[in-house]
């Protein structure tokens, strides 16, 4: 499958990266708030629940980019109400 995005045309909004993690291994970045809203209405689910249940896949080949699919976490419990975060800003 290939997935083509028009950079010209799309939505554009930077996010700052941050290094988390044992050793500093993992690169975090923040997706757009209005896009989860997006995915959790097509789930029929609020916000926090989808968050639960679903997990994001970054997909890349060639480092030029990266490609981000969300699925149903399957075959292992949700995250807990403690596991899920909230920005309040």
């Amino acid at each position: 499958m290939t997935i083509t995005i028009d950079l010209d045309t799309s939505y554009g909004k930077p996010y700052s990266l941050r290094v988390t993690g044992k050793n500093e291994k993992t690169v975090e970045v923040s997706i757009p708030k209005e896009f989860i809203h997006r995915q959790a209405h097509k789930a029929g689910l609020d916000v926090r629940e989808y968050v639960r249940q679903y997990r994001a896949v970054a997909h890349y080949d060639d480092f030029i980019g990266v490609y981000y699919s969300f699925e149903k976490i399957e075959n292992q419990a949700p995250l807990s109400e403690d596991q899920v975060t909230s920005d309040k800003s």
